[in-house]
């Protein structure tokens, strides 16, 4: 998954400078849109795919490490050096370093010049990448980094759903383009499942039950909130309720998924807690020092829990635990 949304992420930048180098305006801004992906965005994109698509492969080769450091130093640079001109208002002549701009639109805009945002997630996903190439360094040091990217992305493409300018821009600012905030989103989940079995990556995709449960909630969360959200603007835009009640939808909307997901996880638990107990017995069965190992770790868990407490496995389970051989003299 993090091999294909890196990959992703690196054709729309391909396809962003493609339309500055052929004049091609809709490779350049999406169609319904008002921003433009500057050139250096489209370079520090694509550098960034490429380099989370590199460290994401199963076998990585040492030149492949030194190019997916390169390339995520570079797309660094590219937004570091941005927000170092935001800051002290200098030109540092790199805006139009590549290609001539013309497309600039409000008075406050730069030609050339990615906005404040993009630079900013360039930064955090050139930092995520270069930790993510870096198997010495914990897996969160990369994690985080490509949450706050995916969060930015994310961010932009809400405001286009959802009509909203304010959350594409920083105050009198121009916004991030919707191409950049679709390759971002795509850059953010690259870094973040780019070492997979570890961190925070590693508790939502492990095979086991928690992964499974933590996979279940986590596109609850991500898909439940916005639509509602759009599907209550849909109806206040068409005039079938007002902004009272819209947001008494919203409210027991949100109530009734999550009411719904956590009864839908409470029976997947359900379903488990058998088998778990029947494991328990199989072993006390085999080995009593084993049970009384797993006993006293169960209790050192259940005691850290307020409430909670075990259940010793019952007669049903014993119907389904086959008998332990007796050996004869």
């Amino acid at each position: 998954m993090a091999q294909g949304a890196a990959l992703a992420a690196a054709v729309l930048g391909a396809a962003g400078l493609s339309g500055w180098i052929l004049g091609i305006g809709a490779l350049r801004r999406m169609p319904g849109a008002d921003t433009t992906m500057k050139a250096n965005t489209a370079v520090a994109l694509l550098a960034l795919g490429v380099s989370l698509f590199l460290v994401a492969r199963r076998r990585v080769t040492p030149w492949a490490i030194t190019a997916a450091r390169a390339a995520a130093a570079l797309a660094a640079l590219i937004g570091g050096l941005t927000m170092v001109e935001y800051l002290t208002g200098a030109g540092l002549g790199i805006d139009e370093l590549l290609f001539r701009d013309d497309t600039a639109r409000v008075a406050t805009e730069v030609p050339g010049r990615m906005a404040p945002n993009t630079a900013a997630a360039l930064m955090a996903g050139g930092v995520a990448a270069l930790c993510a190439s870096t198997r010495r360094l914990p897996a969160w040091t990369s994690q985080v980094p490509g949450l706050a990217v995916l969060t930015l992305g994310m961010l932009r493409l809400y405001g286009f759903a959802y009509a909203v300018p304010e959350l594409e821009r920083f105050g009198a600012y121009k916004g991030m383009a919707l191409y950049t905030g679709l390759a971002l989103a795509l850059l953010g989940i690259a870094a973040f499942l780019a070492r997979p079995d570890q961190g925070l990556a590693g508790l939502l995709m492990n095979a086991g039950t928690t992964g499974a449960l933590g996979r279940r909630l986590f596109a609850t969360v991500l898909v439940g909130p916005p639509l509602l959200g759009w599907l209550v603007l849909a109806g206040e835009g068409a005039r079938l309720f007002g902004a009272r009640l819209g947001t008494a939808l919203l409210v027991c909307g949100h109530v009734a998924v999550f009411t719904t997901v956590v009864f839908a996880t409470l029976a997947v638990g359900r379903r488990i807690e058998p088998a778990h107990a029947r494991a328990e017995w199989q072993v006390a069965q085999r080995d009593p020092c084993a049970a009384r190992a797993t006993m006293g770790a169960l209790l050192v868990m259940a005691s850290a829990v307020p409430g909670s407490r075990l259940i010793a496995p019952g007669p049903s389970v014993a119907e389904h635990t086959p008998a332990r051989p007796v050996s004869r003299p």
